[in-house]
């Protein structure tokens, strides 16, 4: 009975986390290397990839980056916002939070909501 009740328990943690979204990121951990490069391979993804004139979403007025360059932005801006994330007294997941600087809901709802899920599809 005790075998059963914990393995529902845990399914039910499970379950939590996955309706969640991609709640992988605790604010008492630190990011890692490899997070960083899955969170900058999946934000490629979302933005366009290859088909994009703007690699990773970077767009900073007219100025044009090569790939590198907006690999690179968008590396120190993940970075940046985990660390503003874990500071902050935010409930929401860090994915969901990066949404929200990256595609603000006020500039664009429905591309804010797009964002998310790819997000999630991509890191998945």
């Amino acid at each position: 009975m005790k075998k059963l009740l914990l393995i529902s328990l845990v399914s039910v943690s499970i379950l939590k986390l996955l309706a969640a979204g991609i709640n992988q990121f605790d604010k008492r951990n630190p990011l890692t290397t490899n997070d960083v490069n899955q969170i900058v391979q999946a934000i490629y993804r979302t933005e366009g990839g290859d088909k994009t004139k703007h690699p990773y979403g970077i767009i900073i007025g007219k100025r044009k980056f090569t790939k590198e360059e907006a690999k690179r932005i968008c590396e120190n801006t993940v970075r940046n916002n985990y660390t503003r994330w874990q500071r902050s007294n935010s409930t929401e997941g860090f994915i969901n939070y990066l949404a929200n600087v990256y595609c603000p809901v006020s500039a664009d709802p429905k591309g804010n909501a797009n964002w998310k899920k790819n997000m999630k599809k991509f890191l998945s």
